[in-house]
């Protein structure tokens, strides 16, 4: 029965927000059916990312749980854990950053596991050097997860340890999320 409502639910607000974008275009058609046509696809398109924002709610609002070899951890709010694989990668990570920098609450810490990452080629290195800056610019502090010693080392070479700092950088997520936690703690 709640599945039901909740459709239902959904159904209704999407019909409101198909009405919302009508009535927003009416007065456009004055000036032309297809300016009308165009500020009703663009209403449309923001109602619909309002809707999906809305439909997700990001984890770093309110904390969220993650595994860690078969272990739950604990996530604190306002903090966000973005796990670099081979299905998501270096790009990936670049794109979410330029989300995140647009959206109205942004998580305060974004810890970047490099779990299973054991080499980074210089263009990993320079979109990396990118995501750092851009998250500096969001204000938004950036730690590093599961690095180990050979990694350590890359990130030297590349003057990236440097840049995010070697007291932002931990061996585990465990330790990072232990960081996080004392941060908010301290303010």
């Amino acid at each position: 029965m709640n599945n039901v409502g909740n459709h239902t639910e959904k159904i209704t607000g999407i019909i409101q927000d198909i009405l919302i974008a009508i009535l927003i275009a009416i007065p456009f058609i004055f000036i032309g059916f297809s300016t009308a046509l165009f500020v009703g696809a663009i209403v449309a398109s923001i109602l619909l990312m309002r809707r999906t924002i809305k439909n997700l709610n990001p984890g770093h609002i309110n904390g969220y749980r993650i595994l860690n070899k078969g272990n739950e951890l604990t996530v604190p709010p306002r903090v966000e854990v973005f796990e670099i694989s081979n299905s998501a990668t270096f790009e990936i990570l670049y794109k979410y950053v330029e989300v995140l920098k647009m959206m109205t609450i942004r998580p305060s810490i974004l810890i970047i596991r490099l779990n299973r990452i054991w080499h980074i080629h210089s263009n990993d290195a320079d979109i990396l050097s990118k995501v750092i800056t851009n998250l500096y610019v969001g204000k938004i502090k950036i730690c590093l997860s599961d690095v180990d010693i050979n990694l350590e080392r890359q990130l030297n070479t590349y003057n990236l340890l440097q840049k995010i700092g070697k007291d932002f950088v931990f061996c585990s997520i465990d330790d990072a999320i232990r960081y996080a936690e004392k941060s908010f703690d301290n303010h």
